[in-house]
């Protein structure tokens, strides 16, 4: 007989199989426990009688050399009954040891059927039925359940013939249904195709943290008890809707919550048969896309409309899978590929944005009785192919519902599963009682995960305050002669720093200072060290300032900040902007100048109160002004003691300063150390500048901890090549940024020793609020945040503050004893981003809206997804594309400004989108104007240029558009090339670093691809050619090889010696 064509259901999955027909995710398995006494002979004739009336059980399937699917009619092997030789054997396994025909290869399906016995007692057996997908779907599965119970009873002695219900002919319905695609083919796949086109395609169900072994399906069940299933049952009845209906559309919710979209597909199980092909076997059967908006507020009812309308159309359409492809129709079927849904290749159909596919209810397949025997399904149902995570379905009968999840263990991890079908059961509770309730008013946090999630009704606990100066005064007491700070090959021991920072707060009193002022302090080495210490001890409030900043950049700090004093540990101008006076001290030793008061003694307090103000840092904002944030004493000796307690940081542990000190981080830098006994390192380079090879730096001054930015290390250790690096680092801290699984297997490789620790928390919750340890192996993708420290609490809050479930998305809200305080005038002394705890009312109890998009684990560690506006972290690096935008608009050649976060390499980066009212103005230009008053961090890695910034139709600003808009380059009429040699040996260690065949004299560092770190290691190849010191600031007031030339003329003709003395 003529081998038969194949079906668009049998072609696709082949191609979800890659094209072999031995994928283990071919063949389907029902297992059914036996009791009693088996009449062998019966159970081989009713298995010969059910391939006998059901063709497609005697196909034999072959692809050919050219990948063509054919099936061959009556070509199978005689089904067998294989006895396993012990209850772990498969029928698979069993045909493939004896070397039978009706064995399986790439190429070759011999038999579709096989049957497997296992004897567990003489009157105890377990039938393994084993089909291949190409031959059966599940609705023929369930069809042969049935019959092969009443062949097996017909055939015992005595017994009345079974019957013979009538059916399509298998060929039949074959070419039926490829003269039906004939002339509906090209519309189904063009309606999947628009109806999908734009379909979000965001995983809700989290995929296994560790590989699968195998795709072996697991069946999670829920109950819901008769009473439950009743209201159910009404609340469809009254609206409108059908059960599936009902499942669909608490499903979609759940679903929606968990992806943060307002737009949801599920699939939907279809039979893909007409009426005459009702019981024919055979792989007919479909899946058809519910695509449904949430958008706006509507109640619980009027959603289920949206989902009825949704799915009574796409019902319309069930003859074609959504995501069947061109090819899966195949050649006698006309259709053209530009309608085709789904690629051939497997990896883009797995894109497709379906975690779940939804079967209509059904009723409980029965305890069976075979003629004497009791037959029990110990399989729940058929298993979701390789297009889809996972399958509900929900089995009707008397003493309620059963939700049937079943999730592949290769794609869906079981405990987010199991926190799933809680969830859909929890939503369906909620809905019988409120069914015209806000559908966004309903809970996705059901009982049972209250144990793992945090309350925020409940007390937060306040451990006993400690402050920095005290913590490290007992250390110096303890061990004063350990040493404490090792730079430029010298140490400083405990009581060497003790008496330093008590010197130094001896000038400061001289110079006014007073408990409560600000103090500026700018620097490196020791001298920064002792600086900071002495600033804590008086009582004063530290501002640490980078060296590296431009100098307008410094001049806004100081304007914001307003210190009284400005104490530098370096050589380096100061702003003119500055205010009060400034005090020079040495950086290598941090001795105070010879001046009034400089010899008088005026001893410290020891102690400062737990509430006083410690430190005031920046954040960024959105006016083109730095955010000043005020931290207390409480909250950072809080957090350094939690970590030396947590991570047993003691005297024999070496600590890395590699913050540059303009960022509150560099407090867990310098003082973790000194409040442990260990021993901070300080690189021994000009201006405090790293070391070229950071990594190399950390082996040879065997740093035992270190504070670490994913990006700037994946940068370093991708200049690395060979081996370990070193195996003295114990502990890494990452923090500023997502933390990949990639970066952390790439880390450990060269240091196997260090246990890797994630840290996350806003400035305005001092310094960290979340860790986690990461295990071995890491998470797949980014790693979670973990959980808070004592006294805090990290909370997910949804639209109006309702608390987020697992897996839902939502604003990360931070509760903590550990706030810091805003800037004067501000409402209750606190950031503008504290406000009252929504859950208790208590206006004393704050919290902290990060704007971080964030959810939970099922574990109840916190995961960090990204914003929720526009902020972004580029090398560690918090900033507000509307500062940047601000900045850009002061410039007088430029009329208006939009600056988006982007993505460069892998890596973010920020792309300014500016309107000219000078079409002089160049790339380069603009891109001097921003590093002269910004952070290198926040200047834009891309210009782009427009005659005018282009809008949606309500009047906003179209990102899309802009997004789409090719950068800008530097206008040819204005390139030069570099002129003087001193220019040609700049270019050449510029084309060595940089991502470029050429430069010019007026390029910008920045628009070549540069950023900070590279440009610190830049300057020092720079100051390294000319044997010069090079001020990195002034570099970054004009980043280009003229403007660096011009640094270097006036450096080499002679810098003034600004030498230790306080400045009125």
């Amino acid at each position: 007989m003529p081998a038969l064509p194949a079906t668009p259901a049998q072609r696709r999955l082949l191609r979800l199989a890659g094209g072999r027909l031995d994928d283990a995710d071919l063949w389907a398995h029902r297992t059914i426990r036996l009791q009693g006494a088996l009449h062998r002979a019966a159970l081989k004739q009713a298995v010969d009688g059910l391939v006998a009336r059901h063709a497609a059980l005697t196909c034999a399937f072959t692809v050919d050399e050219d990948g063509a699917l054919r099936q061959h009619l009556g070509a199978a092997a005689s089904p067998r009954i294989v006895t396993a030789a012990d209850a772990g054997e498969s029928s698979a396994q069993s045909a493939a040891a004896d070397g039978t025909s009706d064995a399986t290869t790439a190429t070759r399906v011999g038999q579709p059927l096989r049957v497997t016995l296992r004897r567990l007692a003489a009157d105890e057996h377990l039938l393994d039925m084993a089909v291949h997908r190409l031959a059966c779907d599940d609705w023929s599965f369930t069809l042969l359940l049935a019959e092969i119970a009443e062949r097996y009873t017909a055939a015992l002695p005595d017994r009345p013939a079974a019957r013979n219900r009538p059916t399509a002919d298998y060929a039949d319905a074959v070419r039926q249904q490829s003269a039906v695609l004939a002339g509906l083919a090209d519309g189904h796949m063009a309606y999947w195709s628009d109806r999908l086109a734009d379909a979000p395609r965001r995983t809700a169900l989290r995929p296994p943290d560790a590989p699968s072994p195998g795709t072996e399906a697991a069946h999670l069940t829920r109950t819901l008890d008769a009473a439950l299933a009743a209201e159910l049952t009404r609340l469809g009845a009254a609206v409108g809707v059908t059960a599936h209906m009902l499942l669909i559309a608490a499903a979609q919710l759940v679903l929606g919550r968990r992806t943060g979209a307002a737009d949801v597909v599920v699939g939907a199980a279809a039979t893909g048969r007409r009426p005459t092909w009702q019981r024919t076997v055979g792989q007919f059967a479909t899946t058809v896309a519910v695509r449904t908006d949430f958008s706006g507020t509507p109640g619980f009812s009027a959603l289920l409309h949206r989902v009825r309308d949704a799915v009574e159309q796409a019902y319309r359409y069930q003859e074609l899978s959504f995501d069947t492809a061109s090819a899966d129709i195949g050649a006698d079927v006309s259709c053209a590929d530009t309608t085709a849904v789904a690629s051939a290749s497997g990896d883009e159909q797995r894109a497709w944005p379906v975690d779940l596919v939804v079967e209509p209810p059904q009723s409980p397949m029965p305890l069976l009785r075979w003629g004497d025997l009791l037959a029990e399904p110990m399989t729940p149902g058929w298993s979701p192919d390789s297009a889809y995570p996972a399958l509900l379905r929900t089995v009707s009968g008397p003493d309620g519902w059963q939700l049937v999840l079943t999730c592949r263990g290769d794609r869906v991890a079981l405990d987010d599963a199991d926190a799933f079908l809680a969830q859909l059961e929890h939503v369906l509770r909620q809905v019988v009682d409120t069914p015209a309730g806000m559908a966004d008013a309903v809970s996705l946090l059901p009982p049972d995960h209250r144990a793992v999630l945090p309350d925020p009704r409940m007390p937060l606990s306040e451990p006993a305050a400690l402050d920095v100066v005290r913590l490290v005064a007992d250390q110096a007491a303890r061990t004063p002669d350990a040493p404490a700070v090792e730079h430029a090959s010298r140490v400083w021991s405990y009581r060497d720093l003790w008496q330093r920072s008590e010197r130094l707060c001896s000038a400061l009193a001289a110079a006014g200072v007073e408990p409560g002022h600000v103090v500026a302090v700018r620097g490196f080495g020791f001298g920064l060290v002792a600086a900071m210490l002495g600033l804590l001890r008086s009582g004063a409030v530290l501002m640490p300032i980078g060296s590296t900043a431009p100098m307008r950049r410094q001049a806004a700090l100081l304007d914001v900040g307003r210190p009284v004093l400005m104490v530098c540990a370096d050589r380096e101008e100061v702003p003119r902007a500055a205010h009060g006076s400034v005090l020079r001290i040495d950086a290598a030793t941090g001795r105070t100048p010879d001046g009034p008061g400089a010899d008088v003694h005026r001893p410290p307090p020891l102690t400062v109160a737990a509430d006083d103000s410690a430190y005031l840092c920046f954040t960024s904002g959105t006016t083109g002004e730095p955010q000043p944030v005020v931290g207390t004493h409480k909250g950072l000796g809080h957090f350094l003691a939690w970590q030396r307690d947590v991570f047993g940081v003691g005297s024999g542990d070496r600590a890395a300063q590699f913050t540059e000190p303009s960022f509150d981080v560099v407090l867990r830098d310098v003082f973790c150390p000194l409040v442990s006994g260990a021993t901070l390192c300080m690189p021994d380079r000009p201006g405090g500048r790293l070391p070229e090879d950071p990594l190399g730096w950390l082996a040879g001054e065997h740093v035992t901890m270190a504070h670490l930015v994913p990006t700037v290390t994946a940068a370093w250790l991708s200049e690395r090549s060979g081996g370990p690096v070193s195996t003295d680092l114990r502990v890494a801290l990452f923090a500023g940024e997502p933390l990949t699984d990639a970066l952390v297997r790439e880390f450990r490789a060269a240091f196997p020793a260090a246990e890797v620790v994630n840290l996350y928390g806003p400035t305005e919750t001092t310094l960290a609020t979340c860790w986690y340890p990461v295990p071995t192996p890491p998470h797949p993708g980014t790693q979670p945040v973990g959980r808070p420290l004592p006294g805090a609490q990290a909370l997910v809050l949804g639209p109006r503050d309702r608390e987020c479930g697992v897996g839902e998305i939502g604003e990360i809200v931070i509760r903590t004893r550990w706030r810091t305080r805003g800037p004067e005038g501000t409402a209750d002394g606190l950031s503008p981003r504290f406000i009252p705890n929504p859950h208790t009312g208590d206006p004393t109890d704050m919290v902290h809206r990060t704007g971080d998009r964030g959810c939970f684990r099922a574990d109840g560690t916190l995961t960090v997804l990204g914003r929720v506006d526009d902020q972004v972290k580029i090398r560690g690096v918090r900033i507000d594309p509307r500062e940047v935008a601000a900045v850009i608009e002061q410039h007088d050649a430029v009329t208006a400004c939009a600056v988006l976060s982007s993505t460069a390499a892998g890596q973010p980066v920020l792309a300014a989108h500016a309107v000219r009212a000078d079409p002089s103005l160049t790339v380069s230009g603009l891109l001097n104007h921003v590093s002269a008053r910004l952070p290198a961090a926040m200047v834009p890695t891309q210009v782009h240029f427009h005659d005018r910034l282009p809008v949606t139709r309500n009047g906003k600003l179209d990102r899309q558009r802009l997004r789409e808009h090719t950068a800008d380059l530097v206008a040819p009429s204005t390139a030069q090339a570099p002129r003087t040699g001193t220019e040609l040996r700049i270019a050449a260690i510029w084309l060595d670093l940089l991502p470029v065949d050429e430069v010019n004299r007026g390029d910008s560092f920045f628009h070549l691809g540069g950023h900070s770190m590279l440009a610190m290691r830049m300057i020092g190849e720079v100051g390294d050619a000319f044997d010069v010191d090079v001020p990195l600031h002034a570099f970054f007031d004009e980043p280009t090889i003229a403007g660096l030339g011009r640094v270097l003329s006036a450096t080499t003709a002679g810098p003034t010696d600004p030498s230790s003395h306080l400045e009125g």
